[in-house]
């Protein structure tokens, strides 16, 4: 082969993101999840296009409360991931919503709402939807930083303060 031992191959050089100061309707995808076993975490996963500067908030609640709660929203590759703790993957249901605002917070779309929400039903049957590389190893969420929700729309919020807990590993 002709092969010039003194060239430096390189890999080709990263495409350059230019990001945007907008964020569309088009830019979002969700696969709405309707089921999921109990006793086990559950990410929720989102696509936003790389180019687009969107706020990507998702909002849970387990069966018997009254209050949603903000879920930690992270990168994953091309993905973001909100996990649903396996204490609260109990019962008959859990429901969620998300709300995709724009760099102006401004509303750009939703999946469900407050007084709407995604109901996941919990299954024994169902299979675990959860990745493995965003906990500690044992399926535990790792996120210290919730917030309890106030949704005006939401009858069960009105008026009331907004919370955050924010805990600490001893």
């Amino acid at each position: 082969p002709d092969v010039t031992p003194t060239e430096e191959v390189k890999p080709p050089p990263k495409k350059k993101v230019t990001k945007r100061d907008t964020c569309l309707v088009e830019d979002f995808q969700h696969e709405v999840v309707d089921e999921a076993p109990p006793g086990s975490p559950l990410d929720l996963s989102a696509f936003v296009d790389e180019e687009a500067t969107c706020d990507v908030q998702i909002y849970y609640r387990a069966s018997g409360e009254e209050k949603f709660t903000a879920a930690v929203v992270k990168p994953r590759y091309n993905e973001l991931v909100a996990r649903i703790p396996k204490e609260k993957m109990a019962g008959n249901a859990v429901q969620y919503y998300i709300e995709v605002k724009d760099s102006k917070g401004e509303m750009v779309t939703r999946i469900g709402k407050a007084t709407s929400p995604n109901v996941i039903f919990i299954d024994e049957a169902a299979k675990p939807r959860y990745y493995p590389d965003l906990d500690d190893g044992d399926g535990s969420d790792t996120s210290a930083d919730t917030a309890i929700h106030d949704d005006d729309d939401n009858p069960l919020n009105k008026g009331k303060k907004k919370i955050i807990a924010d805990s600490e590993d001893p």
